[in-house]
């Protein structure tokens, strides 16, 4: 399977937040097991190389089994912005899709409405435009019982800011079903969005983590700035890049704003 469709199916492959050499940057492993307490999230004392292994049970991260006609399950990943309401792609949502099941906080939702963005491109051959408007809402009839996370749209990210991604992907020694985090650098911006990169942290989002969240601070409150979308090779490791179109960019704001009310920071 291609990375540039990171809506990965278990039978095949599954998305990971990669971590697959010894970091040799200011990025220790002992400071990227951070990344969960920065989230809010308790970490566990098993790592992978570079990320953590996050508590689930206390997390507005969501993990999205999604159920085709033909019976394949995809997993993808997403993040709780109001009270039934979770932001992911809308490359996950492509395909004859008959269910979606929502896991937050350890307990299971069955989404009633799912909406992709109008002017979602489904066109991989340039990641970046692919990433434009690769966003998503899935809602629910019920209320989650976690409290959700607000998106950024006072700002956008700079060149060589280090933010937080989280996943739900399949890890580097094949474990999935579990939520880890790590810490990634801006590689560069756009106006729609931003890059993240394997450098020298030596850290990834990969197969299974799509739709999944970056966040940052505004004022010292955490916040999502933007939705994992694809990237430009399979094995997700060295000269890597992945878009992220940015929840601050006027037409993926507009959209979201329609069918969710997430807090603004």
């Amino acid at each position: 399977m291609n990375k540039k469709f990171i809506l990965c199916f278990i039978a095949s492959l599954s998305l990971i937040v990669c971590a697959c050499t010894k970091s040799k940057s200011h990025h220790s492993s002992n400071q990227n097991s951070a990344a969960c307490e920065e989230l809010g999230i308790k970490k566990y004392n098993v790592k992978i190389i570079n990320g953590t292994t996050c508590d689930k049970s206390k997390s507005a991260i969501a993990k999205l089994s999604i159920i085709e006609a033909n019976g394949e399950e995809g997993l993808c990943t997403g993040t709780v912005i109001s009270s039934n309401a979770v932001l992911t792609a809308s490359h996950c949502l492509t395909g004859n899709i008959v269910s979606i099941e929502v896991e937050v906080g350890g307990k299971k939702y069955d989404a009633v409405q799912a909406f992709m963005h109008p002017q979602y491109n489904q066109d991989y051959s340039d990641y970046i435009e692919h990433g434009r408007n690769d966003v998503a809402i899935i809602k629910i009839a019920d209320t989650f019982q976690i409290a959700p996370l607000p998106i950024i749209t006072s700002r956008t990210p700079q060149a060589g800011e280090t933010l937080i991604v989280a996943g739900y992907g399949k890890d580097e020694n094949g474990n999935t079903d579990t939520l880890k985090a790590a810490y990634m650098n801006v590689n560069k911006t756009y106006k729609s969005g931003f890059v993240l990169a394997y450098d020298d942290t030596h850290t990834n989002v990969c197969f299974g983590d799509s739709g999944g969240p970056a966040f940052g601070y505004v004022d010292g409150v955490l916040g999502v700035f933007g939705v994992t979308s694809s990237g430009t090779t399979d094995d997700c490791l060295s000269g890597d890049k992945t878009s992220f179109p940015g929840v601050y960019f006027g037409e993926n704001l507009n959209f979201i704003l329609t069918y969710a009310t997430p807090k603004q920071l």
